[in-house]
């Protein structure tokens, strides 16, 4: 009879080690799932308008429109990147600003003439690998105006 409630509860103890070990690593897992999600969501920064003017495309640059305009901006903040990876993000953004200029976008949509240095805008991004934005959505004036246009650094180069 002893042995048999020591065999009981041994038993017991380890069904209750293996179940607390897969609590443990269920919630690890999800844990993890929660921070990779985070990360690939969509985020949304204010920036503010470097410049804003007419663009007379001498090649087509992918945009169909009768009038061009290209807006140029700086994000004003990466809030929304949780803080343990944040500064590696404004580092790598830091360093594509200084090295390009500000992020500029060629469109069509008339809003993006009526803005002016220092108006703020909206701008949609990802975080991509080797902490890289993706501007995915820009709003000016209520109006998006991407993602269709094309996207390039301050130093004129179209990518």
């Amino acid at each position: 009879m002893i042995r048999a409630s020591r065999t009981l509860v041994m038993v017991g103890c380890i069904l209750g080690t293996a179940l607390a070990a897969g609590i443990f690593a269920y919630r690890a897992l999800d844990s993890g799932i929660a921070v990779a999600i985070e990360d690939k969501s969509a985020k949304m920064s204010s920036a503010t308008v470097v410049s804003a003017a007419r663009f007379q495309a001498e090649d087509n640059v992918g945009v169909q429109a009768e009038e061009l305009y290209r807006i140029c901006f700086t994000i004003d903040g990466l809030d929304q990147i949780r803080p343990s990876i944040r500064s590696q993000y404004e580092a790598a953004e830091h360093k594509r600003e200084s090295a390009s200029g500000p992020r500029c976008k060629i469109t069509g949509v008339r809003s993006a003439a009526r803005a002016r240095a220092g108006d703020k805008i909206q701008v949609v991004y990802l975080l991509e690998n080797d902490n890289q934005i993706d501007i995915t959505s820009i709003r000016v004036f209520g109006a998006d105006i991407g993602p269709e246009g094309v996207t390039y650094s301050g130093s004129g180069k179209v990518r």
